[in-house]
């Protein structure tokens, strides 16, 4: 569960703190799911998790865009957490990252590879216009699993949705892992987002995997009693 507090605008009022109660849950998970439906919480999005094997994966990138995708360094870190709020900003569930957030969050966790995210810039502003940003996940030599490139964060600014920026850095990001030995690439989508990234990752030869559903409750501030 993730327990995430929502701050009323007016700083002088000492008690308008809402704690808002999140929780994920697997299709299969019938009885948890019953159980969080009688608290209260009310259901939200699908979220559908996908896969891709990388065995002989290899794609062209779009020769357009090419010339303008860059590594992810610290130097564009600021850039990419604008660029992510923007790219987020109405999308179910998200909150702007602040600067300590995102690093928290993204960019200073052991799992976060630098080397396997990329940004795509504007050639005119060389603004971060486009991104995807990869983490590992899976490893576990005990039971002879080994670790995937799991995509956390794919965007780009709305205004230029649609013009094939995301697929370009996604294949650009693909092709880099199968590269470096990643045998299977990960992630997550919100299937009821809206924004055919469901159908874009199912072009690009991601299969679901399973799905799970997103659950809320809100408790009230104990000034709203």
């Amino acid at each position: 569960m993730v327990f995430n507090c929502d701050r009323k605008s007016e700083p002088e009022i000492l008690f308008g703190v809402r704690l808002k109660i999140y929780t994920l849950l697997p299709e299969s998970g019938l009885w948890v799911r019953a159980l969080v439906t009688q608290l209260k919480f009310k259901a939200g999005h699908l979220f559908t998790d996908m896969r891709l094997s990388l065995a002989n994966y290899s794609e062209d990138v779009p020769q357009e865009h090419l010339c303008n995708i860059i590594a992810y360094s610290e130097a564009f870190s600021d850039a990419t957490r604008l660029a992510c709020n923007e790219a987020f900003s109405d999308h179910w569930g998200t909150r702007p990252w602040s600067a300590q957030s995102w690093q928290d969050d993204v960019t200073d966790v052991p799992e976060f590879l630098p080397e396997l995210s990329f940004l795509l810039v504007s050639p005119e502003t060389s603004e971060v216009i486009a991104f995807v940003l990869c983490s590992l996940t899976g490893g576990n030599t005990e039971v002879h699993c080994r670790p995937k490139c799991y995509i956390d964060l794919a965007g780009t600014l709305p205004a230029l949705r649609g013009k094939g920026l995301a697929t370009a850095l996604l294949i650009h990001t693909l092709n880099t892992a199968a590269g470096q030995g990643y045998d299977e690439a990960a992630l997550m989508v919100d299937s009821d987002g809206g924004y055919d990234a469901l159908r874009l990752y199912r072009r690009l030869g991601f299969t679901t995997i399973s799905q799970s559903t997103s659950y809320t409750l809100d408790i009230p501030a104990p000034g709203d009693f």
